[in-house]
């Protein structure tokens, strides 16, 4: 824990801290429990004393006054893109936070065999690295982020975040730019993992909101067998014995 306030961008040192037994139940998630976790790290922002210290307040000294190409990982591209839903994450997303990347397109009349498609929500992409939201490479003091939002200075910087992608993400996410239009979800910093995600069509809402039968549909209904071909779907209702 923090044994006095630790300002922000500034690194932590061994006299910053203290080490304090706590009940399992009362540990927050994310939080340190080795020195060697938080000894020569960033306070992305303020922590107080007595304050468990998290790992989402800490940052790589690496990262303090260092170009957008240094802090790109290896390996990887800094891709600036702009999300729709920009206005309403502006004061909730940070640089180093994770997020999915979402897109909402429409398949094209000839793919697949698909006469006429509606535009699906799909999830792109998973646990990709914001490297900068507008032109911040780092988190903001509380202060900070007070000013941006009165000022509304993120959105007005063109509503960009800077994301860390493969190479082949990168010409994919542009792709889609062109063609649709790009969501971001903000991650929780303790969860790092990847599922399979159905696209979200008119389909998907409704088996979500009226499960089938098997799953506790109400009883009398008929119970119905979906046959996909390729992107086609057919409901075929099942007889009576």
């Amino acid at each position: 824990v923090a044994g006095k306030d630790i300002p922000a961008q500034v690194p932590i040192t061994p006299s910053d801290l203290l080490i304090k037994e706590i009940p399992v139940e009362y540990i927050q998630p994310g939080a340190v429990t080795s020195l060697d976790e938080v000894i020569g790290q960033i306070a992305s922002l303020p922590i107080a004393a007595g304050e468990q210290i998290l790992k989402t307040k800490l940052l790589p000294p690496g990262k303090i006054g260092k170009s957008l190409s240094e802090i790109t990982p290896a390996g990887k591209r800094a891709v600036n893109v702009s999300v729709d839903n920009m206005a309403s994450i502006a004061n909730l997303i940070q640089p180093g936070d994770y997020v999915d990347v979402l897109a909402l397109i429409a398949l094209p009349e000839t793919a697949g065999g698909v006469k006429s498609a509606e535009p699906r929500l799909i999830t792109l992409f998973q646990n990709v690295e914001a490297l900068a939201v507008g032109g911040e490479f780092t988190p903001l003091t509380e202060a900070a982020q007070a000013a941006k939002k009165e000022q509304a200075k993120i959105a007005s910087a063109g509503g960009t975040v800077t994301l860390a992608l493969s190479p082949q993400e990168a010409v994919l996410l542009s792709f889609v730019q062109e063609h649709g239009k790009i969501k971001l979800a903000l991650r929780s910093a303790q969860d790092t993992q990847k599922e399979a995600i159905k696209p979200a069509d008119w389909d998907t809402l409704f088996q979500y909101l009226y499960p089938s039968k098997e799953a506790g549909a109400p009883a009398g209904e008929r119970p119905v067998v979906e046959v996909y071909r390729g992107l086609n779907k057919e409901v075929v209702p099942l007889t009576e014995k």
